[in-house]
């Protein structure tokens, strides 16, 4: 009897770590807290909570805003919320075509569609 109490215990704690830790998975394919895969300073996860400061802007400043700052004269410039989404749809479609970044490490297929639905949900901040 008490091994299967035992058991059961051991069950119910695993099922409880597994919902909590599902909670904190966000959209980019790493958890929230940094750990997992992809790129330094971006989270990889697959919540559906995608906002600009947890999500975009380290995407952003992983892959866009060494160039797209207003002290590089590159536009758009893509260092702040506002600029962000006011060329959102110009930043997807240049992804999409594989046009940007123009050198090293592109997003992944995951991370171009996190940023399709940060756009979709409407700019969360």
């Amino acid at each position: 009897m008490l091994r299967f109490s035992q058991a059961i215990v051991v069950s119910l704690l695993a099922s409880t770590f597994l919902l909590a830790c599902g909670d904190k998975i966000n959209p980019m394919g790493s958890n929230t807290t940094g750990g997992g895969g992809g790129s330094p300073g971006v989270d990889t996860g697959t919540s559906t909570e995608v906002t600009y400061s947890g999500t975009i802007k380290p995407f952003l400043d992983t892959y866009c805003t060494s160039c797209h700052q207003p002290s590089k004269s590159i536009t758009p410039p893509l260092d702040t919320y506002n600029d962000a989404k006011a060329n959102a749809t110009a930043c997807k479609n240049a992804m999409q075509i594989s046009s940007m970044p123009p050198s090293g490490k592109a997003p992944s297929d995951a991370e171009k569609q996190t940023f399709q639905d940060w756009i979709t949900l409407g700019f969360p901040q």
